[in-house]
């Protein structure tokens, strides 16, 4: 089971999206690749540089996790959530419609990865705790950046959005 990263309880940025999709008559779907092309490279660069979506460092690997890279001969320590890279290439925008636009992971180890939980009794390593490394989500900032993106691809730079609002 992958992540999947939704606007529900996001209160005003839900809010604004829904009421503009009300009057919009043009097609979401420029507005939609060129966010999801811009939170992919975030969600990638969260991996790659090791801090969650807030911008503090993730926190380091457990002594167990460690021990089996070395026995897998694998960097003991670093990087984090990254050995082969499969994570980092599974994120990407998995659908994107005039509707939707979903970005995220549909690794196995995603969900654990990014929230944080148990591993299961039958993994690698049972039974163990795995801290939340956030990488799927959107900082404060990004949220901000959404509302400026929105407004202008609506009302106003010239572009498709601006010929194509009711």
């Amino acid at each position: 089971m992958g992540v999947r990263l939704t606007l529900e309880g996001a209160g005003e940025v839900r809010e604004k999206l829904l009421a503009v999709g009300t009057q919009f008559e043009g097609s979401l779907q420029p507005l939609f690749e060129s966010l999801g092309a811009s939170w992919e490279a975030s969600f990638k660069s969260h991996v790659r540089d090791e801090i969650n979506v807030g911008g503090a460092p993730f926190v380091e690997l457990a002594a167990s996790t460690r021990r089996r890279r070395r026995a897998l001969r694998f960097p003991e320590a670093n990087p984090i959530l990254r050995r082969r890279g499969d994570l980092v290439d599974s994120i990407k925008a998995i659908e994107i419609s005039d509707t939707e636009l979903v970005v995220g992971s549909e690794h196995p180890g995603a969900a654990l990865l990014n929230f944080g939980g148990v591993t299961s009794p039958r993994s690698a390593i049972p039974n163990a705790v795995v801290p939340s490394r956030t990488f799927i989500g959107l900082s404060a900032q990004e949220v901000d950046d959404l509302f400026v993106t929105l407004e202008k691809f609506l009302f106003g730079d010239g572009s498709e959005g601006e010929a194509a609002r009711a």
